[in-house]
């Protein structure tokens, strides 16, 4: 736990929030994740987190955030070194990762790993990815991305299930 109080320190991040990690370009659903929490930023603390590189097309993402009029609640953290991820993963209350197209996912993995609930769209490799392990919602969906984040956000013992099955689901994979 010390190194996450240093990880939020550092980032200066708040007490909760829902995090993303991965390159800010379209296929990545940065915009479903923006419009989905458009949808809770009214009624719940948490701010939402986007750590990443820019990518190709990412000025809509931005252009985005000011037009729904979020920029005091979304914040972007740019890239972020490997040896931060873990603390900032387990720092976040739940990660989202709407994208629409992936090789893999390890950020997936990498948030399990962390003890991190995980909610991820249900397209490509991310459905067996996470298989039981997450809340999976169809991409470019941002009425259910918000809503299985709401569920995660209020459901302690939710919460609690995705963590410890995503620890357990994480375990099972290795580099080899």
């Amino acid at each position: 736990w010390e190194a996450t109080g240093a990880c939020r320190s550092r980032y200066r991040l708040p007490e909760e929030f829902i995090l993303y990690v991965g390159t800010l370009e379209p296929r990545k659903g940065v915009d479903t994740l923006i419009n989905a929490y458009v949808k809770l930023a009214g009624r719940y603390p948490h701010q939402l987190v986007i750590a990443g590189k820019r990518g190709w097309y990412y000025q809509s993402i931005f252009q985005r955030v000011a037009d729904l009029g979020l920029a005091g609640r979304v914040r972007f953290l740019d890239y972020v070194p490997d040896d931060d991820l873990p603390s900032l993963y387990a720092s976040a209350t739940v990660f989202a990762f709407p994208s629409s197209y992936e090789g893999f996912g390890l950020p997936v993995l990498e948030a399990m790993a962390s003890g991190t609930p995980v909610v991820c769209s249900d397209g490509s490799s991310l459905r067996e990815i996470a298989a039981q392990a997450a809340l999976a919602v169809p991409s470019g969906q941002p009425e259910a991305l918000a809503a299985a984040l709401e569920s995660v956000l209020t459901g302690a013992g939710l919460r609690d299930d995705l963590r410890q099955k995503g620890l357990e689901r994480a375990a099972k994979f290795t580099w080899e």
